[in-house]
């Protein structure tokens, strides 16, 4: 039995398993550790849980590891340090910015920024790096912070260890801040670039600060596990090349085209790949200073109103159907992002002067592209919405031609995407509908998480020179297998509530309440793994009344206007859609057919007639199946609204004992279907 296992630090913190050439297990760290892409300090959680103090890190995929090394234990008597290799990613650090200054040092008047700040000053490249060394050791500070902080936490299923390893870590990160303070700076600001962490920097190609990846890694077993692994046993895996790995792996396919496309990975945000036989070639390599179409859209996002770190453009995106073309707006865009065509040495190029301004915003405040506004409000603000609508139609011809490009440069047939761009639903219907390829691939977890799969995959591969089995997912059900314990310390927690527990068989039996225009959640198996709720852990209701739309807004505590996507059994999605294919993971929108379908499901046709579809099957999932079936025999309408379980800012819900306390805190829902089991109040 051969095991690869993927970490991935830094946002999105996440583990995964391949076994003898298949994924076996990923999990997100922030479905354990409750803070949404894992960026915000801990605080305390709900009191009378069992509680254990934890160093907190948001780089750190610490409380997935433990749930790893039990599923591991459990399905196969294995334990993480038996794996053959342990593939771990890039940590991104700050190194792309002095690679812009390094490229033309006698034009550039670099600025000096943090995340999405628009108080950037403009400085000499020198006095850059001076300041970017500063900063860095800001940062470097905050983590010392964070890492002093303690909380009392209920993770049962992911106990760390004892007080001794909590000991252990704490020591072990003040022994990597002493060396990365020592790589930044110590002597002077010009002495500091000869550091090792800015020497890949300057030499892009050069794996970036291994030993930090590495040793992060190894003091992370060590908190968590209770023992520590030769650096032997880790290899590191470039971030982009984990994205082409999820892409190609398991898409099914021998040879593709793969694109990857984010805000940033090392120095890269655009790549174009031909894949042969599992050898991955670069065509197109784009720099972020000039080819993030990630940092283009989050960056407008912000000036539209959307602050939340990684959640400005899926609400922007959703915006962008209420908009209409705007002459002002579009013109700022066009400034900002060039589009070429096919035949070009590059598809698309941003204006990087504008770029290092701090993501677009001060450029974008001077042209009147800055709004402000309460995205709760009433009546919706037609500014906000125009510049979206300029926004994705801009992001639209680039993604286009991207794949346009890719199609003409590499010539599979066949697309892979990957990236946190690839999560951008419209622009793959885009691509969808273009018909340039005969079949488009995107794989579920396209943003930063998806990377430990696809860094253990390659591996598995290329390090220890196997195969994977590149069988086409269906299904992206990955995470921890809670069993009939957790499951019982949830419904006594609910009977503790003073909730009605009633024993009721099938998920069908929901139906009859859901055409009534009650609301319900539903919990079941393993995790979905990636953004979207895939009918694990999922609230549903009636799409037939439109009222239904704002209404499960408002028990989730979102915007009104947030369109909601459905799930249909996969037999009937051609009487609703346009050219339809299979598409499980929500992560393709489709156009309805005519307005006559919309006016059927209303609560699941967004503005511009369009959704976000899940398909269904019964060999995949019998109850999900089953759910919707029973709702087609009573109403002749085989799709249901599906959208994730969890309130507003926090993530789906992992646990049988999180599915009951949000429940608990969430208004507007009739009960909670689990595991056989319905919880009413």
């Amino acid at each position: 039995m051969t095991l690869v296992v993927g970490l991935h630090g830094a946002h999105d913190p996440s583990v995964a398993a391949v076994v003898d050439g298949e994924l076996v297990f990923a999990l997100e760290d922030e479905r354990v550790n409750r803070y949404k892409h894992s960026m915000r300090t801990p605080a305390l959680v709900p009191p009378g849980r069992p509680n254990f103090p934890v160093v907190a890190s948001r780089s750190l995929p610490g409380y997935s590891l433990v749930l790893l090394e039990r599923f591991l234990e459990k399905e196969y008597g294995l334990r993480v340090k038996d794996a053959d290799v342990i593939a771990v990613t890039g940590i991104r650090r700050k190194w792309y910015v002095l690679d812009i200054v390094r490229r033309r040092p006698w034009k550039w008047k670099a600025t000096y920024t943090v995340g999405l700040s628009y108080t950037a000053r403009k400085v000499s490249p020198v006095r850059y790096i001076y300041e970017t060394e500063k900063m860095i050791k800001k940062e470097t500070a905050l983590l010392r912070k964070m890492n002093s902080f303690a909380r009392e936490v209920s993770l049962a299923e992911a106990d760390p260890g004892s007080a001794d390893v909590l000991e252990d870590e704490k020591k072990g990160v003040k022994k990597y801040l002493r060396k990365l303070s020592s790589a930044v700076s110590t002597l002077s600001p010009l002495l500091g670039i000869l550091g090792r962490g800015y020497w890949e920097a300057f030499f892009p190609g050069v794996a970036e600060t291994d030993w930090v990846h590495v040793d992060h890694a190894r003091k992370l077993m060590k908190a968590f596990l209770g023992y520590e692994l030769p650096r032997e046993k880790f290899v590191v895996v470039e971030h982009h090349l984990a994205h082409a790995a999820t892409a190609y792996y398991f898409s099914g396919h021998s040879t593709m085209t793969v694109v990857t496309a984010d805000g940033a990975g090392e120095y890269q945000s655009t790549v174009v790949w031909s894949v042969r036989d599992g050898e991955f070639e670069k065509v197109l390599e784009l720099h972020v200073r000039d080819g993030s179409l990630g940092i283009f859209y989050e960056g407008v996002s912000y000036c539209i109103g959307f602050t939340e770190y990684a959640e400005g453009p899926g609400k922007a995106m959703g915006l962008a159907p209420y908009g209409k073309p705007n002459e002002r707006y579009r013109k700022v865009m066009e400034s900002l992002l060039k589009v070429y065509d096919e035949g070009a040495d590059r598809p698309f190029e941003l204006a990087p002067a504008k770029l290092l301004e701090g993501y677009y915003i001060p450029y974008l405040e001077k042209a009147g592209c800055c709004i402000f506004w309460n995205p709760r409000e009433r009546p919706m603000n037609e500014e906000a919405a125009d510049l979206a609508y300029e926004l994705q139609r801009r992001f639209e011809e680039a993604y286009l031609t991207l794949s346009m490009w890719a199609k003409k440069h590499v010539g599979s047939p066949y697309l892979g995407l990957s990236g946190g761009v690839a999560l951008n639903g419209k622009g793959n219907m885009v691509i969808h509908y273009s018909k340039i390829f005969s079949d488009v691939f995107i794989f579920p977890g396209a943003n930063d998480a998806g990377i430990s799969i696809g860094a253990a995959a390659w591996a598995y591969e290329h390090v220890l020179g196997k195969k994977m089995k590149n069988v086409r997912i269906r299904s992206a059900y990955w995470g921890f297998p809670y069993g009939e314990e957790e499951v019982r310390s949830a419904l006594k927690l609910a009977k503790d509530l003073g909730f009605k527990v009633e024993e009721v068989g099938d998920a069908a039996v929901l139906a009859e309440d859901l055409v009534k225009g009650k609301f319900y959640a539903i919990y079941q198996g393993r995790a979905e793994f990636g953004p979207r709720a895939l009918g694990h852990r999922s609230l549903v209701a009636d799409p037939r009344k439109r009222e239904h739309w704002e209404r499960m807004n408002e028990v989730k505590g979102r915007e009104w206007w947030r369109p909601l996507a459905p799930s249909l059994l996969l037999e009937d999605a051609d009487y609703f859609f346009k050219d339809p294919v299979e598409a499980p993971f929500m992560i393709l929108m489709l156009k309805y057919k005519d307005e006559n379908k919309c006016r059927e499901v209303p609560a699941t046709c967004h503005v511009d007639m369009t959704a976000r579809p899940q398909t269904v099957t019964r060999e995949i999932d019998a109850q999900w199946y089953g759910l919707i079936k029973e709702f087609k025999r009573l109403t002749g309408i085989g799709l249901i609204m599906n959208t994730s379980f969890n309130m507003g800012g926090e993530p789906l819900v992992e646990t049988p004992v999180q599915a009951v306390l949000s429940y608990a805190f969430m208004f507007g829902l009739s009960g909670l279907w689990l595991e056989g089991y319905l919880i009413t109040k």
